[in-house]
């Protein structure tokens, strides 16, 4: 028994009887018995961007900024690549996945 959601009202989600908590809950500890697929190719295709920093750095330094996209986080790609590759430079660091953010205040209040 699926229940119907009225997002207006933001009432709780409740599939089966299981509320929202319940299911996120059984949802993550499923989650942890999931092998990763492919950790042979993702493990591949960090290692030829690891082969791009150079250039990377080049292209910053000329003025231009970095975009990443595609499926997956790149979050550790990017990490790596500013405590290696930038080793000996400034490097700011914003998280921009969380909703709190407000980069322009945030960047000046971490400048003042």
């Amino acid at each position: 028994m699926l229940e119907i959601l009225n997002l207006d009202k933001k009432e709780a989600v409740s599939i089966n009887g299981i509320s929202n908590q319940e299911f996120t809950e059984e949802l993550r500890e499923a989650s942890t018995n999931i092998e990763p697929k492919h950790q042979n190719d993702v493990a591949n295709l960090i290692n030829s961007y690891k082969s791009l920093y150079p250039k990377w750095v080049f292209d910053l330094r000329c003025g231009f900024g970095l975009l990443m996209y595609g499926f997956g986080s790149k979050k550790s790609l990017i990490e790596d690549f500013a405590s290696t590759a930038l080793a000996d430079h400034s490097v700011v660091v914003i998280n921009g996945y969380l909703q709190s953010i407000n980069i322009k205040q945030d960047c000046l209040y971490s400048i003042s």
